[in-house]
Parts: C-alpha cells; sequence; structure tokens
C-alpha cells in the first residue's frame, strides 16, 4: 500500500510503462487497491504445508516467468529472496539492502533503508537513480465502481447518513488499545451525534474484538461490521466517511490514501516511520515518539521513556503494551470533541435498545 506514491511517481515520469508487482499471496487484496497495475505475479507460503519440493518448484517456475522480462526492477524490502528475484528480473536493478557483498555486487543501483524519515520517503529513494524528483508526493488508492455500490447498500440498509469509521483492532494484539479504555472510547463516541461503522477483517483477534463490541454496545447508531466488507467494501466506506479512529493498522493507511481526517492510536510503533502519511502536509510524523498533529492526522502515544521501542509488547513476546495504558479515553475523546467544534454541530444522545 505504502508503494502507491513510487508507483505514481513512475507513471508520471513515464506514461507509456507497463508496472507488474511480485508480492506475497496474502496481501494481494491490499495490492488490488493500488492503481496502476498491469499485472500482479504472487508468491506463495503455502509450500510450508505442502513440503519444500513444492517450494522449489514454486521458485524454479516463479524465476523462469520473470526472468530478464522486464526493463528495471525495483526491490522495497531486503530479504535475499526478494533482492535475488529482483536482480534475475531485469538488467537494470534497484534494492535497499543491509551491507551484503553479493547484493551489491549484482545490482545496478543499492540503498540503505534510512530509520529517520517515513516510510513512504523510503520507498521514493528509487527515484534519485532515475533522475525523478517527486515535484508533490500523491497516496492514493483506488476501489471498484462495484464496491462502491455494496457500500451505498450497506449505508442505505442501515438508514446512515453521516458516520465516521472505528477499526478498533490491529495485526497484533500488542498493538491494540486495551479493552476497557476501548469500550469507554467507543462509549462515549457513540454520544458525538454520528453515526458509528465499526470496522475489522476475518481474523481471529478481530472476530474476539467483535464479540466484545456487541457485548457492552447498546447504542443504535453503532453498526458493527468486523468480518462483513473486503478492503475494497472498507476503502469505499471510508471515502464517504467523515474520518477514521483506530488503531495503528494497514486500515489506517487505507484512510490517510483517502485524503481523510485521522485520530490512529500508537503503542510501541515508530511514528516516524510508520506514521500516516498526509498528502495535505506532505509529511509523515516529525518525530520519533509523543502525540502529534500535521495536516489531517492525529496520533495519540504515550510520552514515557521507553516509547517507542518497535517491541511486540513490554516482553517482545506479544505481551502487554504498558504504553497503551497510558492513553487515556477521556483525552482522545475530549480532543475529538473540540476539533468537531460540537457548538456548532446538533448533538443528540442516540436511543437506547
Amino acid at each position: 500500500l505504502l508503494t502507491s506514491p513510487l508507483i505514481h511517481q513512475l507513471k508520471q515520469a513515464y506514461p507509456n510503462i507497463k508496472i507488474d508487482l511480485l508480492i506475497n499471496d496474502d496481501i494481494q487484496a491490499i495490492a488490488n487497491l493500488l492503481p496502476s497495475i498491469n499485472h500482479i505475479h504472487l508468491y506463495s507460503y503455502s509450500w510450508k504445508k505442502k513440503g519444500k519440493l513444492h517450494k522449489l518448484k514454486q521458485e524454479i517456475k516463479l524465476g523462469k516467468t520473470i526472468y530478464k522480462k522486464y526493463d528495471l526492477s525495483i526491490c522495497l524490502v531486503s530479504s535475499d529472496r526478494a533482492v535475488l528475484y529482483t536482480i534475475l528480473a531485469a538488467k537494470t536493478s534497484i534494492a535497499t539492502c543491509e551491507n551484503t557483498w553479493w547484493k551489491k555486487k549484482f545490482l545496478t543501483f543499492s540503498y540503505e533503508y534510512d530509520h529517520s524519515k517515513s516510510i513512504v520517503l523510503n520507498n521514493l529513494t528509487p527515484l534519485k537513480f532515475l533522475q525523478t524528483d517527486p515535484a508533490k508526493i500523491n497516496f492514493s488508492i483506488r476501489y471498484s465502481d462495484e464496491a462502491k455500490q455494496k457500500a451505498n447498500q450497506i449505508l442505505k440498509e442501515l438508514n446512515i447518513k453521516k458516520y465516521f469509521i472505528f477499526h478498533p483492532a490491529a495485526q497484533y494484539a500488542y498493538k491494540m488499545y486495551p479493552k476497557e479504555y476501548r469500550n469507554n472510547l467507543l462509549t462515549e463516541v457513540s454520544k458525538l451525534g454520528l453515526d458509528i461503522i465499526v470496522t475489522g477483517g476475518p481474523s481471529a483477534i478481530d472476530m474476539q474484538t467483535s464479540k466484545e463490541i456487541d457485548e457492552i454496545s447498546t447504542f443504535t447508531n453503532v453498526h458493527n461490521l468486523i468480518g462483513k466488507t473486503s478492503f475494497e467494501v472498507y476503502a469505499a466506506l471510508v471515502d464517504q466517511s467523515e474520518f477514521y479512529l483506530g488503531m495503528d493498522t494497514v486500515n489506517m493507511h487505507i484512510a490517510a490514501a483517502l485524503n481523510k481526517k485521522i485520530y490512529a492510536v500508537f503503542g510501541p510503533t515508530f511514528p516516524l516511520i510508520w506514521g500516516p502519511w498526509s498528502n495535505k502536509a506532505q509529511s509523515g510524523a516529525s518525530q520519533s515518539y509523543g502525540s502529534e498533529e500535521y495536516g489531517d492526522v492525529k496520533i495519540f502515544q504515550a510520552k514515557i521513556p521507553c516509547v517507542p521501542c518497535g517491541m511486540a509488547g513490554c516482553d517482545d513476546k506479544h505481551g502487554r503494551s504498558e504504553c497503551l495504558y497510558q492513553i487515556p479515553a477521556k483525552s482522545i475523546i475530549n480532543y475529538i470533541k473540540s476539533e468537531l467544534r460540537l457548538s456548532l454541530i446538533h448533538i443528540s444522545e442516540p436511543t437506547r435498545q
């Protein structure tokens, strides 16, 4: 998803080129949101269940498919396999890589990842080898008319006119706002006079979150759609929403690509790298920790000495992230209320079921 600005710049500089992707098959749904893509090659980790012979056959087949097929290949990750495919795919190859002799020897150009700037800016680094300097960074995605129709049908069936997105889950539990804080936040924002669409995927974490929300939600303006939409339909719903409120996850970046106002809760993650890109401000986060506001983005993060640590929970084993317990739900809701200028908006207490 965060390669979107690079793809846009390549198409701007070379309007007639065709761009193909090589990705892991578990992120194809995200890749389908990217504009200007001609074809997608898939690498599957299903070999872990089928055995190493299946892995070898897949890699040989994929290697033959892409071998010297392209004029240029660009790799934005430094894994050995990814860089090897990049070298095989084209005579001119660019990749980020650590100090590994064989990668630098066989790549045409290489560069090191800069941990002091946004992932979006890092992903634009290959442009300097092509002598292309982006005048403006355009982070964007697309969705189909069919997805828009499905989104509109959902809104019609639920009689929703004005709403915002609440995304409470993340890929990993250690990145999620604590249950009791989240419940308090949802209860309070349900009083804002707007409908709320709660979103999430079909994962075990999302479905557990869905169950917990159903147990406490007593307002008719809270609509739980966790596990009920595709990424495309989600994008169409976000595009028509007032704003995004939720966790540091891919759904946050989708909202950013659609130029939505974002209120994002960060735990141990580095916002300097992974903060949502703002097209309005033409920047990501400017500091490595703590709450920050830029463009149409507001990041909530605890300002304590260990933040951000970049670990998977305080124990680095997907346990509890203490920093997330240092962000009171009250501080989030008060900030949103002040932004919405509630004195100018008609607020009505939603009818309880």
